[in-house]
Parts: C-alpha cells; sequence; structure tokens
C-alpha cells in the first residue's frame, strides 16, 4: 500500500507515528479516509507535518527519495479532501494545514434578552453513517 501510495507514514527515530490513508479517489479528487497518530507522539506535529506532506504529493505530484530527489509526477489531482466526525479534536490540525469546513465552529451571538451564548455553526456537510445493528460507529 505504501509503494502504491494508498498509505503514508511518518516515522520518528524510525518508529512510526502517524499514519495517512488516501483509499477513496477519482480523476480529480483525493480522499483521506484515514489519519491517526499514536497517543505518545500526539502534540508533536506529526499528523499535521503528514497531512501537509500527501496534500502536496496528491495535488503537485511526483514522490521524494531518500536523498530529497524529487521524481517526476505520479499522479496529481485538482483538490484533496478529508473525511473526519465534525466533533473532531483533531480539527486544528487540518485547519493548519489549510482545509476549511473541518469539524464544527463556535461563535458568540448576542440573544434576545442581551446575553451572550456560544452557538454551534456547522461549516461541514452532514453525512448519515449507517452501520450494523450493536456496532459502534464513528470508526473507519
Amino acid at each position: 500500500m505504501i509503494e502504491h501510495e494508498l498509505v503514508y507514514v511518518y516515522t520518528i527515530d524510525r518508529i512510526v507515528t502517524t499514519v495517512v490513508a488516501v483509499t477513496r479517489t477519482s480523476a480529480t479528487v483525493a480522499g483521506m479516509t484515514k489519519v491517526y497518530t499514536a497517543p505518545k507522539f500526539r502534540g508533536r506535529g506529526c499528523a499535521e507535518k503528514l497531512v501537509a506532506f500527501v496534500c502536496e504529493q496528491k495535488l503537485f505530484g511526483g514522490t521524494v527519495g531518500k536523498n530529497g530527489t524529487k521524481s517526476s509526477p505520479s499522479s496529481s489531482f485538482e483538490s484533496v479532501v478529508l473525511f473526519v466526525g465534525h466533533t473532531l479534536a483533531a480539527a486544528r490540525v487540518y485547519h493548519r494545514v489549510g482545509f476549511v469546513g473541518v469539524g464544527p465552529g463556535k461563535k458568540k451571538v448576542k440573544t434576545a434578552m442581551g446575553t451572550e451564548v456560544e452557538v454551534y455553526t456547522p461549516d461541514a456537510e452532514n453525512w448519515l453513517e449507517l452501520g450494523f445493528e450493536d456496532t459502534e460507529i464513528g470508526h473507519w
């Protein structure tokens, strides 16, 4: 899967810390479906670096060899999409990379009584997730 650029890994001292899967693609769109960082490596920027790298590879093509040389583009897409839950705590990582519409936003509004409250502002499309009876949904 790594050789075919379906799964990318980020390592620290030869330890895999983060994985990104790009398993949903069309002629023009590459879709990231899984981003995972091992708990002990969270907060170190691993996911942000790997997601940014994958986006660059999918948008501009080419692969980078061990010595830093770049090959000719192997595939180039018009856009990259990311499938995540609305309440995902890692949404700020995706925002820093440049994704928009990731997770819920909050804004303060004044009520008719003049008090300020935070309200949910969805900035992403909703979807219906179907699963089998008595199973946990939300994990791909």
